[in-house]
Parts: structure tokens; sequence; C-alpha cells
């Protein structure tokens, strides 16, 4: 949700869970008609490669898209302050990366949480 999508450590643990894609649903209305959206809706590309897993990003206001687990985007992104609709395909690889393997909470966030314990 929202903001949490900065965390690594969240995201791994649900990939460690058998996740095959990732949903980031939040609330951009807060930033205005500034380019706020467009930089939160990159927040999520690390997180989809470093777990190999798609990333599906709903905004009520901001930036929405669909985003490939190379952290390529699937479809454009939606225009801030439009009602849309998005149409597309995810394909989950089912692989786990180096990353979702190995890395440590201390290593996977930049402040560590109870988000971060796996």
């Amino acid at each position: 949700m929202c903001y949490e999508i900065i965390f690594p450590g969240l995201t791994r643990r649900f990939a460690l869970q058998g996740a095959d894609f990732i949903v980031n649903a939040t609330d951009d209305a807060w930033f205005g008609p500034t380019t706020a959206s467009w930089s939160h809706s990159h927040d999520g590309l690390p997180r989809a490669i470093e777990n190999r897993m798609p990333l599906v990003r709903c905004t009520n206001s901001g930036t929405s898209v669909i985003v490939s687990a190379a952290g390529e985007f699937i479809t454009a992104p939606t225009p801030l302050f439009q009602e849309t609709a998005l149409f597309g395909v995810i394909r989950p690889p089912h692989i786990r990366t180096f990353y979702t393997s190995t890395a440590t909470s201390s290593a996977s966030s930049a402040r560590p949480g109870p988000w971060d314990a796996c």
C-alpha cells in the first residue's frame, strides 16, 4: 500500500511467501498536479526488478501503470486526475532471485523496522 513500496524488505517477505506479483494501491491526490506522483510511481521499479515480480500500480488520482518483472512499462502511465482503465497481461516468471533468496533485513532496507522482519 502507498509508500510501503519503498521498503525492499517488505516486498521481499511477500516474495518469499510465494507472491506472484506486486500490487501498489495508493492515493497520490495529496501531491496535487506535480511531478511527485510520477516520481512515486518509479519507487516500485526496483522492487519489481529485485524480486523479478510484475508490479500493478493503481492510484485514485496519480500515475497508474503495469510494470514487467524486468522493470519495463507494460502500459503507458496514466495521466494525473483523469479517470482511466488499464489493461495488460502480467507474466510472473516464478523464479527466485539471488536478492530474494539471500538479502538480510539490515541489507534490504534503509531503516529496518517491523515491516522488515521475515
